[in-house]
């Protein structure tokens, strides 16, 4: 992952790590997390300029897709396509749940993943 960080992108003359990408622009208005792990970064206090490139409305499933590439020994990352991005979201949240959620029935408990807090 040391390449969410190295590699950069210069989007409207702001230059952004992969990593800031994700965290600030991506994940710009969800809630951040308690927990933060690398690759996630922080935007730095004195700065407010990813705010003019972050995401207005961030759809919750987007935190399952991105979990689900952020897993070191993931073969694939899955690229979004604009023509089937509904049905991509909801299939890898879908995949990322039924791989996460724990359901112990002989104790009736149900146990979820981290990215469920709220």
């Amino acid at each position: 992952m040391h390449f969410m960080r190295t590699h950069c992108y210069e989007i409207g003359g702001d230059v952004f790590s992969l990593a800031e990408l994700e965290s600030c622009v991506i994940r710009g208005n969800l809630p951040k997390p308690y927990y933060p792990k690398p690759p996630f970064v922080t935007a730095p206090k004195k700065s407010r300029g990813y705010l003019a490139y972050a995401l207005e409305y961030v759809d919750a499933r987007l935190c399952f897709v991105l979990n689900n590439g952020n897993k070191v020994n993931s073969p694939l990352v899955t690229i979004l396509k604009p023509s089937t991005l509904n049905t991509q979201m909801t299939s890898l949240s879908k995949c990322f749940l039924n791989n996460h959620i724990k359901i112990e029935l002989s104790k009736k408990t149900v146990t979820l993943p981290k990215v469920c807090d709220v």
